[in-house]
């Protein structure tokens, strides 16, 4: 399968100095303050990359270069083959999605928008009109393309905005944060839209998001961005081999005995919820991935129960505990970062 989005030595700084201090910085240059270090990445044919990291690490100005927005300091990137520092040819291959969306003309129709946009690629009327139509089918988007703009909820916003990216059917698409502001409602809308683009469309994805479920759900492989740097890349069971993730026991019982929790309580290492719910006791174990022995005392006490408990189970730590896991490990790291 062939690489579609290539980096290799990425960086991008930026000088956070302004007014008069600016000036004098243009007659004696100091360093920027760097943002992106040094990134190689490689995002295959028809995959749906996840972005992640906190605020500041980045994942917006990476997105940013490889739109042909800003210019990188050092390193080269390529997208669909073509060198982001080709801009016309660039626009061609990328249709762009921010989080929040401002360049819409709100008193005009959602129809009228995309028209002008197409317009904006060259497109013929005749395949401007089939087009529209294809993506408001694809979209879901009914009547609320005669609407005006200034109408429509976040949501319907968003789907517009997917619809002029994909307008000049391009093969590659970069989604920054696009469910920011959603409600949980038109979220689960969303994502359910980018897996139909991305697997009915054939599109390569990056996506940018902060919200981990959707991470887990959607992509294909995700990486971790930190401190400008990509530190951790690949499918979950890679990631969490890579970090040795802990494991989640889960056990729902009427009654728990004394000595399962005197064996809990002598594993210093756990990570315990309790919970009563009901008539029920409800416990949830974090265990070290490597603490096989841990698991077996437990479960042998679980065999010993005079009474079987109702739910019983061992299961992967989520993706948003493995990240919050992850970036206070690394924390302390040198250097600073900027969405």
């Amino acid at each position: 399968m062939s690489e579609v989005i290539k980096t290799q030595g990425l960086s991008k700084g930026f000088d956070s100095t302004i007014g008069w201090r600016r000036r004098i910085r243009v007659l004696w240059p100091q360093a920027k303050r760097p943002v992106v270090r040094g990134v190689d990445l490689s995002i295959r044919e028809g995959e749906l990359f996840g972005l992640l990291g906190p605020n500041g690490a980045g994942k917006t100005t990476l997105v940013r270069m490889l739109a042909g927005l800003i210019t990188p300091d050092d390193g080269s990137a390529t997208v669909a083959q073509v060198p982001i520092a080709h801009t016309s040819a660039l626009k061609k291959m990328i249709g762009l999605v921010a989080g929040e969306e401002r360049s819409f003309f709100w008193r005009l129709s959602g129809r009228d928008n995309l028209i002008f946009f197409a317009r904006l690629h060259g497109m013929p009327d005749r395949l401007i009109a089939e087009r529209i139509g294809e993506l408001g089918r694809l979209l879901e988007m009914g009547d609320y393309l005669e609407r005006r703009v200034d109408t429509y909820s976040t949501g319907i916003k968003q789907r517009l905005g997917i619809a002029r990216a994909l307008l000049h059917n391009p093969p590659v698409l970069l989604l920054d944060e696009p469910g920011k502001s959603l409600d949980p409602a038109s979220t689960g809308i969303l994502r359910t839209l980018i897996r139909r683009i991305c697997r009915e469309e054939g599109k390569t994805i990056l996506l940018i998001t902060h919200q981990m479920d959707e991470a887990e759900k959607l992509c294909d492989r995700i990486a971790i961005m930190h401190q400008g740097r990509i530190s951790l890349i690949g499918d979950m069971a890679t990631i969490r081999k890579n970090i040795a993730a802990p494991q989640v026991l889960k056990l729902r019982a009427r009654s728990v005995p004394d000595t399962f929790m005197r064996v809990v309580q002598s594993q210093h290492a756990l990570e315990v919820t309790q919970q009563q719910v009901d008539a029920e006791t409800h416990l949830r174990m974090v265990i070290p991935g490597d603490a096989f022995s841990t698991v077996s005392a437990i479960l042998q006490v679980v065999i010993d129960m005079r009474e079987a408990p109702s739910h019983l189970s061992l299961e992967p730590l989520g993706l948003d505990e493995i990240f919050t896991l992850y970036t206070q490990a690394h924390a302390g790291d040198e250097g600073e970062g900027r969405a």
